[in-house]
Formats: C-alpha cells, sequence, structure tokens
C-alpha cells in the first residue's frame, strides 16, 4: 500500500512538473520528488521503525524566488 502510494506521488511530480514550468511566473519553479528506503528510520536517536527498514518519500517545489513547500511521508512501526 505504502509503495502503491510513493508511486503515485511520483507520477503526479512527473506529471505536474512540465504544467508548472509553463503555466507563468505564479507557478513557475521545479518539482522535486524523493523516494528513499533506508535500513531504520531513526528520529532523535530513537527507531521509529522497530529496527526494520522503511520507505520514505518527499515532494518538494522549490520557486526561483528562494521559496519553498513540501510534505515527507515515511513509513513507521510503534509497537
Amino acid at each position: 500500500m505504502i509503495a502503491y502510494n510513493i508511486a503515485r506521488l511520483a507520477a503526479a511530480a512527473a506529471a505536474l512538473g512540465p504544467m508548472a514550468a509553463q503555466a507563468g511566473p505564479l507557478l513557475s519553479g521545479v518539482l522535486a520528488p524523493q523516494v528513499t528506503i533506508t535500513s531504520d528510520y531513526r528520529y532523535d536517536g530513537v527507531s521509529e521503525s522497530a529496527e526494520r527498514p522503511a520507505i520514505q518519500g518527499s515532494l518538494y517545489w522549490w520557486r526561483p524566488d528562494k521559496t519553498y513547500a513540501g510534505v515527507f511521508v515515511t513509513q513507521v512501526d510503534f509497537r
């Protein structure tokens, strides 16, 4: 399920990138997707993935005036 959602996110980023570049100065910028597989997701030194591999994804939109917006998702297991 997570891999499917990350694939959908990457497909949306690939489809929207050229459209944003042609939309004018308000929407001009760079859309940067990233998918990462880690051996153990740690936050502040504590394992958030029960010491197992985790899939992570991010999508950032950078504008020429140095502003950006983005989202980061990761797989967690608190058991």
